[in-house]
């Protein structure tokens, strides 16, 4: 599935990204200059993404390349003439376009009241609030006591896949015998420890929900690919080159 379940480690991650949002800042003075379909990225949103980024990229040039990670500075090699730190940026942007696709797909079901970052972290902060009184009240909350923005987007993006498929009404999720049928027939499907292959009946549940998660995501695609990315792209390449702290 294209929407990322990673689990994060924070502490030094987390100090290197507040040290980036303080460069950040510094180096764009007010406004990013980079908008998706007229909406600004904030700073602060293009950072958490760009560190929730970091990881899937430096394994995407591994594959490629054969980049060897183990030292900072392999953001500031060059492949074929371009700089490794502009695949960063560029994969960041990319990550930035699905985000903002769920999120107005999102907003357009009712699922959400508004596509935007801040509204987001408004969520997450009113989600933390109400887990912190839980637990001052000597309560039990299950999960993380406290939501980071990266985690909680992750948490939030899963859930609102969930509730569009789960709507029949929605677009793509009213499946026909003839689809079910189709991809029962794209794969192999097999039940229990000695692994048989299952009848389309015994597995129907599983192959409707793995259908339904195939469309979403490529709906979520789709409207991503659509998004306009406006604005100073070699700016934000410079900043990406700086925070990295060539």
């Amino acid at each position: 599935m294209r929407i990322k379940r990673k689990i994060l480690i924070f502490g030094v991650a987390a100090a290197i990204a507040a040290v980036a949002v303080v460069c950040l800042f510094s180096y764009f003075g007010g406004d990013s200059g980079i908008a998706i379909a007229g909406r600004e990225i904030t700073k602060e949103e293009y950072i958490h993404c760009m560190n929730g980024q970091k990881y899937e990229t430096t394994v995407r040039l591994q594959q490629e390349y054969g980049v060897d990670s183990s030292d900072e500075k392999y953001w500031f090699e060059e492949i074929d003439g371009r700089a490794l730190y502009r695949e960063l940026a560029d994969d960041t942007m990319g990550e930035l376009k699905y985000i903002h696709a769920v999120y107005e797909i999102a907003a357009e079901c009712g699922y959400v009241e508004d596509a935007s970052y801040e509204s987001m972290m408004e969520r997450m902060e009113a989600e933390n609030d109400k887990r912190r009184e839980i637990i001052e009240s000597g309560g039990v909350v299950y999960g993380l006591s406290k939501y980071t923005p990266e985690l909680y987007m992750n948490y939030e993006m899963s859930s609102l896949e969930d509730m569009y498929c789960a709507d029949e009404t929605n677009e793509g999720m009213a499946l026909t015998d003839e689809e079910v049928q189709q991809y029962y027939d794209s794969k192999e499907w097999v039940v229990g420890r000695e692994a048989e292959t299952a009848d389309l009946d015994s597995v129907r549940t599983a192959v409707e929900e793995e259908l339904k998660e195939k469309k979403y995501q490529e709906l979520v695609e789709k409207r991503a690919s659509q998004l306009e990315v406006t604005g100073n792209v070699e700016r934000m390449y410079e900043f990406v080159r700086n925070s990295l702290g060539e």
